[in-house]
């Protein structure tokens, strides 16, 4: 296997940012000792020493195979040689090893006649990178100078892709595959099969798509287009309006078909596809066909074209109707045949004789008289089934406890008994006209009430589970009579009980032969509103986006910082102050610092200044400093709001 070295990825680095063109020039050969094929390229070794390298030579010729590969050939003819190697490289004009293959040990001799005859050898590298023919600045198509069966394959190629064409039309997609679908921000391409213009699209996995813009239309762009030395399918989407086939610059024809339209808000109002419901082989899809085709051939066909022009059309079970152009049912035959043996009985026991009359019959094997609308007259009956082990009366002679058969114009009543001279009896009651009901009964001296046997002719399934219903279940496949409620396209024939009661409000098919089915895949289920108004505006079937109840949430940091200063010094000097002494004509002794004896001073006088004073201060400065943060409350959770669940298959019955 070949590698590019990682000196040569570095290099083309460094040559794409330069913009300069990576020259390839020759081939390195070389006869490794021990070298083994099967192990990796050992991406970081140098050239092989001199000693190992047996023949280097310019490259013969260069091409591009696409815009990403291209491909450098050594032609080495009879007149080189004698050498073997397991070693060959791509050396560039720089000298740095670009690639390096290694392969078991090759020979390659020169033509000496007539002793020797030399082999041609031609060797090439396909060299794969983006953008790799610009790189390299090579313009001539490998097709030109490899010999090669490009053309024959290519038409190979075509009468398949005609083929395919001519089975599957423009195109036609394998049920929900490459269906586009909205994703929690973007959209989803499903998984899935489709055939474009013959061309077989495959994608094993649901792959992840955004529009560039909106409102849009995503196309399916396919192409047959060449990857190394091989054809294949490739595909992308694309984007626009009115996209059309075209071929692009390599030659390559690419064929688009519209998948999906979406509006200006991003919703998918349309599903472009032409899907059909094929889930697995295509001949089983075709024999479980059913419904009706209008150019079906077998529609035109009369009964002329089948000798059956004679054959009236109208049928009757009336044996009443006397009618040249109805025929007769069975039923009506049937009728006549038993009112012909009725007739008959009576006309035997008008005349006394037993011809078609039943005797011998013991008390109690038949129907009370008027048990619903039928019974006898003539013949012994009785309220309870009377057998007893013991007594006379019981079923005669022994070999009676098979079962006893009476006929009636309306049905017909068989008595089994369990054993000989047994007490135990059971009766099946068969009515054939107006209805046809299945009764049974069984009893022990007395008999047990009448119970209905229900069969297809009175049971109907819908009655019980009717066509629309949704059901869960535990299991991957849908049981009988159910379908998954995965949004596919079905047939409004074959499920045409369903139709009738959803009809196109999920989806019209293709508009003429499917409809489509609900789509509950990975939802959770609501109970339609209905008026209540507790989701106002719902119409059935809608799907509403996960969200919370609106709320908010309380945050708050703790009081800190919050401190105190101790406050000391000493207060402003205050309090000076002095006082008055009136005038007196006697001495006076006054304190202070000025002493004096007042002797008949006329004039009032003050004292002097005195009691200046200061107060030391001591105490604890106002708490201060407290203060709050803002708190940012992050998010958290996933992509969708959702309680604690069990996934389980949702079903709808058809």
């Amino acid at each position: 296997m070949a590698r590019i070295t990682a000196a040569g990825e570095r290099l083309i680095a460094q040559k794409l940012g330069e913009k300069k063109i990576l020259e390839v020039s020759r081939f390195v050969l070389a006869l490794v000792p021990g070298l083994d094929p099967t192990r990796p390229v050992d991406r970081d070794a140098a050239l092989p020493p001199a000693q190992q390298i047996v023949h280097t030579a310019p490259v013969t010729q260069a091409g591009y195979v696409n815009p990403n590969q291209v491909v450098y050939s050594l032609m080495m003819g009879s007149d080189v040689g004698d050498f073997d190697w397991n070693w060959i490289g791509l050396e560039t004009a720089e000298k740095v090893l670009l690639a390096v293959a290694y392969v078991p040990v090759q020979q390659k001799r020169k033509n000496r006649p007539p002793l020797q005859i030399g082999n041609n050898v031609t060797r090439n590298f396909l060299v794969a990178f983006d953008g790799a023919q610009e790189l390299t600045g090579i313009t001539i198509d490998a097709s030109t100078w490899q010999h090669d069966f490009t053309v024959r394959l290519a038409g190979i190629d075509e009468r398949e892709r005609l083929a395919n064409r001519d089975m599957f039309g423009r195109g036609t997609f394998f049920s929900t595959g490459l269906l586009l679908e909205k994703a929690s921000t973007n959209y989803r391409l499903k998984a899935g099969l489709a055939y474009v213009e013959g061309i077989r699209v495959h994608a094993p996995e649901d792959v992840s798509i955004a529009a560039p813009s909106l409102p849009n239309t995503a196309w399916l762009d396919v192409r047959l287009q060449r990857s190394q030395s091989d054809v294949v399918a490739s595909w992308s989407i694309a984007w626009g309006t009115n996209q059309t086939d075209y071929t692009d610059s390599a030659g390559v024809r690419h064929y688009l078909v519209p998948l999906a339209d979406l509006d200006a808000g991003g919703n998918l109002v349309a599903d472009r596809r032409l899907p059909k419901p094929i889930t697995g082989p295509l001949v089983d899809h075709w024999a479980a066909q059913v419904g009706d085709y209008p150019k079906l051939r077998a529609r035109a066909t009369t009964k002329t074209d089948v000798g059956l022009d004679k054959i009236p059309n109208a049928i009757s079970d009336d044996p009443a109707l006397d009618r040249g152009d109805v025929l007769a049912t069975t039923k009506a035959t049937r009728a006549v045949q038993l009112r012909a043996a009725q007739d008959l009985d009576d006309l035997a026991k008008s005349l006394g004789t037993a011809a078609r009359r039943d005797v011998g019959t013991d008390a109690g094997d038949l129907l009370e008289v008027g048990a619903f609308g039928w019974g006898t007259n003539d013949s012994p009956v009785a309220a309870s089934v009377n057998i007893y082990e013991s007594s006379v009366t019981k079923f005669t002679p022994a070999t009676e406890y098979v079962p006893e058969i009476f006929g009636m114009s309306y049905g017909v009543v068989a008595t089994f008994a369990y054993s000989e001279r047994e007490t135990r009896a059971s009766q099946l009651f068969f009515g054939q006209s107006p209805e046809n009901k299945l009764m049974f009964r069984s009893g022990n001296y007395t008999w047990a009430p009448f119970l209905e046997i229900w069969h297809s002719g009175n049971l109907n399934p819908q009655a019980i589970v009717p066509a629309g219903a949704v059901v869960a279940f535990a299991m991957y496949s849908p049981p009988a009579g159910y379908l998954k409620a995965n949004g596919a396209a079905v047939s409004r024939t074959a499920y045409a009980a369903l139709f009738a009661t959803i009809g196109t409000y999920y989806g019209a098919g293709d508009g003429s032969t499917t409809f489509n089915l609900p789509d509950y895949r990975g939802e959770f289920l609501r109970a339609l509103d209905d008026g209540r108004g507790l989701d106002l505006g719902r119409q059935l079937g809608t799907l509403q986006s996960s969200q919370n109840l609106a709320h908010t949430h309380g945050a708050s940091s703790s009081g800190n910082g919050g401190h105190t200063h101790t406050v000391t010094g000493t207060a402003a000097a205050a309090g000076a102050h002095s006082h008055s002494i009136a005038s007196v004509n006697a001495t006076a002794l006054v304190s202070g610092t000025r002493l004096a004896t007042l002797v008949g001073n006329a004039s009032n006088s003050t004292t002097d200044v005195a009691g200046d004073h200061t107060h030391a201060v001591t105490g604890v400065a106002a708490l201060e400093g407290t203060h709050n943060h803002t708190i940012y409350v992050e998010s958290s959770g996933g992509s969708e709001a959702r309680p604690r669940n069990v996934s389980v298959l949702i079903c709808i019955k058809y």
